[in-house]
């Protein structure tokens, strides 16, 4: 059974599931701190076991009071969530894209129905301009575009549109020009959407950098990469993905030498993640006799070929692929960690890493952590100071270093103590949702301002005409 069929959920009405959460009214015309917003966000696939960083986004707002509703072009059919996915009730604020039938005739009557059954005749001005061929080219012609904008229909005007990736930015600003929302655009960036993605599609993003209302990358290094791409730097605002730091219980670690150290890995198992040099760099470490066991939890397309590593160089013995876990699950598993391997790379296609949140629960746990000088890694880790850092593919570098933090326990404690400081500092989900908010606000009293200034400009060329025709009369009588 799916997991939308364990919800009951049904996609019968239109195109996207209708499950969505409270309401908080219009929004105000002037933004202040206790205003209660109404934000959408767009994702491509949700829920995700991955993307813990929407997931503390979008739970940490809805704990300030706002509205925070989903809309996903997929759903995903797994059976293993975070538990924040049941106890805030998520899947009930989340529209689901359906599948379109493959018919364009099966289609076109699909979207009629939906017209006329589903709300969609509220807003006919909106849905024609969905229909615009010459402007929105395919997505248009698909109908794609007229699916996607019904569900703004039938919600109240949101403030703010966050789309959490790059990649979901044409179709927001798609859906911002055809006026399915009124309210701000707000785009993320993090990883995969701003490298791997602009080397394919060099020209993607740039409507987006002209028409969005405001940029978040999640590093100093993926800003600098969106003002290299053309992007107005005022429009930009480094915003770090962060975590719940009351989640994770600091424990500082030690080890008896003559203990065996259990390292971990965490990500999915795809190229830029680099677990098949902490697999080769385990391999040196076994080969100088250290007593080591190394667990990489998560899952991917490269587990067959990661598996396949292992048993070519024979450390079946030593080295486990533990697949996905839940968030509680990973903190539970790693009671018994010494160190965490983020061996991050720029992949072949390009693709590369933002600021691992792996990296950031295991800095909050106490335990540290060695990595290497790649993307955002550094905004994180202090080589030596918060963590240990080495060059990318550098297996030879990364087995020193890990031999080294076996063979010194006794660092252990105050590295630790100065990764946690770092992640308390600067990627703390509460602070970061707060500046989040301050973003949000800020964009819309800018907004507001510029109406009052034309509103006020109206009124007094009115007060002009009106005494200019006072005058008039004076002289005529």
């Amino acid at each position: 059974m799916g997991f939308l069929d364990k919800y009951k959920l049904s996609g019968s009405k239109n195109n996207w599931f209708q499950v969505t959460g409270d309401n908080h009214g219009l929004p105000a015309t002037k933004i202040n701190d206790n205003k209660r917003l109404r934000i959408a966000f767009l994702v491509n696939t949700f829920p995700l076991l991955s993307e813990t960083f929407v997931l503390n986004q979008i739970t940490g707002l809805i704990d300030k009071g706002h509205t925070v509703d989903i809309f996903a072009t997929k759903y995903n059919p797994g059976t293993k969530f975070h538990e924040d996915i049941h106890k805030y009730g998520l899947i009930y604020r989340t529209h689901f894209l359906s599948n379109m039938p493959k018919g364009y005739l099966s289609r076109s009557m699909k979207l009629l129905a939906m017209l006329l059954f589903a709300g969609g005749w509220k807003k006919p001005k909106m849905l024609l301009r969905t229909l615009n061929f010459t402007k929105f080219g395919r997505t248009a012609m698909s109908l794609y575009l007229a699916y996607a904008a019904l569900p703004f229909v039938r919600e109240k005007p949101y403030d703010i549109l966050h789309c959490q990736f790059g990649f979901s930015g044409p179709l927001a600003l798609s859906l911002k020009q055809v006026k399915a929302f009124n309210g701000k655009l707000v785009i993320s960036f993090r990883g995969v959407d701003i490298t791997q993605n602009l080397i394919s599609n060099p020209k993607i993003y740039d409507n987006i950098f002209r028409e969005a209302d405001c940029l978040l990358p999640v590093s100093k290094n993926f800003k600098q990469k969106l003002i290299k791409e053309g992007c107005d730097p005022a429009k930009i605002k480094v915003h770090y993905s962060g975590i719940d730091t009351t989640r994770f219980k600091y424990t500082e670690r030690n080890r008896n030498l003559e203990d065996i150290t259990q390292i971990y890995s965490i990500g999915r198992l795809v190229e830029k993640k680099g677990f098949a040099y902490g697999i080769k760099a385990i391999a040196l470490s076994v080969a100088s006799g250290h007593k080591v066991n190394y667990t990489i939890i998560g899952d991917g397309p490269l587990r067959e070929k990661l598996q396949n590593l292992i048993s070519l160089l024979n450390l079946e013995k030593y080295i486990t692929l533990a697949g996905w876990m839940t968030r509680d699950e990973i903190i539970h598993k790693l009671d018994d960690a010494h160190l965490l391997l983020t061996p991050s790379i720029t992949s072949k296609s390009g693709d590369c890493e933002g600021v691992p949140n792996a990296s950031k629960e295991a800095m909050a746990l106490g335990i540290p952590v060695l990595s290497t000088y790649h993307s955002g890694i550094p905004e994180l880790i202090e080589d030596g100071v918060s963590g240990f850092l080495v060059p990318e593919r550098d297996v030879n570098a990364l087995a020193h270093k890990l031999d080294f933090l076996i063979d010194n326990p006794g660092i252990w404690p105050q590295i630790s103590r100065s990764g946690r400081e770092v992640i308390e500092t600067k990627f703390e989900i509460n602070k970061l949702n707060n500046e989040l908010l301050d973003t949000y606000r800020e964009l819309l009293n800018n907004s507001n301002s510029r109406v009052s200034i034309k509103t006020l400009n109206r009124r007094q060329r009115k007060s002009k005409e009106v005494e200019e025709n006072l005058k008039f009369s004076l002289k005529l009588d």
